[in-house]
């Protein structure tokens, strides 16, 4: 397993167009949201934690 560190954001927000400073003063959950999306349109399966029915079934 890989452990994401000050470098792999570095290199994960410089894939994303942002400067060294954007990276750094980011936070880390959007960060990885970020990260998220663009391995989304790289083709991998977005997770899915509820469907409609069992968001339904809450209220």
């Amino acid at each position: 397993m890989i452990r994401l560190n000050t470098t792999w954001y570095l290199y994960y927000g410089r894939k994303l167009g942002m400067t060294e400073r954007e990276v750094l003063a980011c936070p880390l959950g959007r960060m990885l949201d970020y990260m998220a999306c663009m391995q989304i349109e790289n083709g991998a399966d977005q997770k899915v934690y509820a469907d409609l029915d069992t968001l339904a079934a809450i209220r």
